[in-house]
């Protein structure tokens, strides 16, 4: 009996060692690790290319320069997700015809200027108009004041929208292949190209033939004597080589004529609508950062033309600005007010307050 009941404990024992063995209840061994997966990889950024129409030709002042500027400035603020391309006068669209391929989503983006968008919006040249403002107080004007968002409210009816701008140059210049412009009086029955908008009427008015073409068409009407001379801003004549075809120069360096002008950085609304709002937010931050870079290439580019249209053939007087303030002076007023509305009744009242204010 002892016998059997040892036997019987040894076989227990035996027992419970084969069901550990084989998984019993006895304490699992622990599982294997999970094989890693790697995570998938991110899909890459989307680029957005662009091709900007240009009015000038290229050039090494601001008109030209500033637009390649902002371009690389708009692929740094982006990430390298936007990048603009631009093109010379003419070469992806007729400068005449920017506007209305803009509207129609033709074209991506142009770099215009405000006088050659009067058409669809006549306040826009305020800038433009003699006294209103100078070189040093445009930018701060505009953005304290609101008025590139006032403008963009028509511009983007008809399909565009300004991202930014820059001011090149100041409306200061007359060229003429015969003689100087001295006074209002030697415009009258010369065949002129000169800019459009109110300008145009106030040309009218005080008897020029005018001729109203993009200024990168001037040189061959002036060279062929279908127009005597031309107005424009200076770094234009200049860098359009007027001299070469209309040596004498009246330069309003002490005002007279107009004020600075603007190259608006516009955008076709089907391409400015494609961008999300972080890189559209990174456009208007290049055109910001652009502002002081723009107005210092201006000032440094001002200050030698004279003696470089001087040393290439320009006969350079300066206008007693005296006559040219009191005939033209009041005259643009009137006409840009008429031709502007109430739009352009807001900007003029805005802008003098502006100046009373700041007593700038």
């Amino acid at each position: 009996m002892k016998g059997l009941m040892v036997w019987v404990s040894v076989l227990a024992v035996a027992i419970l060692l084969a069901v550990t063995a084989c998984g019993g209840e006895a304490t699992p061994a622990p599982a294997p690790a999970p094989t890693a997966t790697a995570a998938p990889a991110a899909a890459p950024a989307k680029t957005y290319e662009f091709q900007f129409a240009h009015f000038a030709t290229p050039e090494d002042g601001p008109r030209w320069q500033m637009a390649l500027r902002w371009s690389e400035l708009v692929e740094e603020e982006t990430g390298g997700q936007v990048k603009i391309e631009v093109f010379p006068a003419n070469q992806l669209v007729k400068v005449s015809e920017t506007v209305t391929a803009l509207g129609q989503g033709a074209l991506d983006g142009a770099f215009h200027p405000d006088a050659y968008l009067v058409g669809i919006e006549p306040a826009s040249e305020w800038g433009l108009m003699p006294g209103l403002t100078s070189p040093q107080d445009y930018y701060d004007i505009y953005y304290d004041l609101g008025l590139l968002d006032l403008l963009n409210s028509t511009y983007m009816e008809n399909g565009i929208y300004s991202s930014g701008f820059y001011s090149p140059g100041s409306v200061d210049i007359v060229v003429h292949s015969k003689k100087h412009v001295m006074t209002p009086d030697d415009l009258k029955g010369k065949k002129m190209r000169m800019w459009g908008g109110t300008w145009a009427q106030v040309f009218k008015e005080i008897g020029t033939g005018l001729v109203t073409m993009p200024s990168a068409e001037a040189y061959i009407a002036m060279q062929r004597g279908t127009v005597e001379g031309a107005g424009s801003a200076m770094a234009a004549a200049y860098g359009l080589k007027w001299m070469e075809v209309a040596p004498y120069w009246s330069y309003f360096a002490e005002g007279g004529l107009g004020g600075p002008y603007s190259v608006h950085a516009l955008f076709s609304q089907r391409a400015w609508g494609s961008l999300s709002s972080n890189l559209q937010q990174g456009v208007l931050s290049a055109s910001h950062k652009l502002i002081p870079l723009a107005a210092k290439a201006r000032a440094d580019w001002d200050a030698g033309l004279v003696d470089l249209a001087t040393s290439e053939g320009a006969d350079i007087k300066v206008p007693d600005p005296k006559p040219w303030v009191e005939q033209v002076g009041p005259l643009a007023k009137r006409l840009y007010l008429e031709r502007g509305g109430d739009m352009a009744g807001k900007i003029w009242a805005d802008v003098e307050a502006w100046h009373q204010k700041t007593g700038r």
